[in-house]
């Protein structure tokens, strides 16, 4: 095209002509590279009114960013986490992870008691063949160690060693699948994105996205009903305790008190008489001849006994250790602790599906 350029003749300029040439050449391969049909794919985002719906059965993931220290075990006493089998709920509180369904009826007693939010999202996923991250932490610290249980017993103890740094990142990955008899399945699997380097073969995005470790050994399953929704949050219970609160000091420093040594009254105020004995041998009631309170003095008062303050019982923070819940469901906000809760629920358009029944 270059060459073109240089040997043709004409009235108009030289480098007028290339740059027709090079704007074409621009728009055809503009063309190319955004088909028409790529405008209609509904993509993830955030918003007031958050994103698209798509038109098929796809995921609403809320996200809410809780303060950290505030407890949210009196909600989660409302979710049900029986649904998930025992080993996969033991192995996932291991990890400092917890999963558990919560009745569509259920979410204002929910909000009630959850702390209220820092901040808040909402983000959709389409029903797909691969899955995607639904939460992502920052790139990891190279400081960074812990381990992830994967024990599953009656099997013998299985660790695995995570170490931060190489723009790794933890994640939640989420996949939908129908099951035959029409129901929907939410599968949630954590995962331990390491990228790979760059190599001469090219390489779909898809398996980029799925570098590193997926830890199939912590994949669950929940079947969700129209009137169900998922909640995935950071198990870490806080136990009740005792808590005793001191009563803050007298601000007063003119109050007499008795000293029950010499019952006499010692007062934080000088006398002004100077025939007048010391303060500190000056009976009480002693206020001059006439034994009436001077009125440049307080009148001396006896400080009752205190009584010892009553114990308040309430949940108290035990330390966190750090697993990959603590990593993956804790960070800052606006400047301040948080952690993350997950509520999931799947929308199917053209189905009017039963709920499902928590017993089977």
């Amino acid at each position: 095209m270059i060459q073109a350029c240089n040997t043709r003749s004409g009235s108009a300029p030289l480098h007028v002509m290339c740059f027709v040439a090079l704007a074409v050449l621009m728009g055809l391969v503009g063309c190319e590279s955004s088909p028409q049909a790529d405008a209609d794919i509904p993509l993830p985002g955030f918003g007031d009114d958050g994103p698209a719906k798509p038109t098929g059965v796809y995921a609403v993931i809320r996200r809410a960013d809780v303060p950290l220290d505030e407890s949210t075990d009196e909600a989660w006493q409302i979710i049900n986490e029986q649904v998930v089998p025992p080993v996969t709920r033991g192995v996932w509180r291991g990890n400092g992870l917890r999963i558990g369904l919560l009745q569509r009826d259920q979410l204002d007693q929910y909000s009630e008691v959850m702390p209220k939010p820092v901040a808040f999202s909402r983000l959709l996923i389409n029903r797909s063949a691969y899955p995607v991250p639904i939460v992502e932490t920052p790139r990891l610290r190279s400081d960074l160690r812990f381990e992830v249980d994967l024990t599953r017993p009656p099997r013998p103890r299985l660790v695995e060693k995570v170490q931060g740094g190489d723009s790794s990142t933890l994640r939640l990955l989420a996949k939908i699948e129908t099951e035959a008899d029409g129901r929907h399945t939410l599968v949630l699997t954590p995962m331990h994105h390491i990228p790979s380097p760059l190599g001469l073969i090219p390489r779909d995005p898809i398996q980029k996205e799925l570098d590193g470790r997926i830890y199939e050994e912590l994949s669950l399953r929940v079947t969700l009903g129209k009137d169900q929704i998922a909640v995935v949050g950071l198990h870490w219970p806080w136990p009740m305790g005792e808590v005793i609160e001191e009563d803050p000091p007298s601000e007063s420093p003119e109050t007499s008190r008795l000293s029950l040594q010499t019952s006499t009254a010692v007062l934080a105020a000088d006398s002004s008489d100077p025939a007048a004995p010391p303060l500190h041998l000056r009976p009480v009631g002693d206020g001059g001849d006439d034994d009436e309170p001077r009125e440049d003095r307080p009148a001396p008062t006896i400080e009752s006994v205190d009584q010892p303050a009553k114990p308040r019982i309430q949940r108290i923070a035990p330390p966190m250790t750090t697993s990959f819940g603590s990593t993956l469901l804790t960070g800052t906000r606006i400047r301040q602790p948080v952690r993350t809760v997950l509520l999931i629920t799947i929308e199917d358009p053209a189905l009017d599906l039963p709920a499902v029944d928590e017993a089977q």
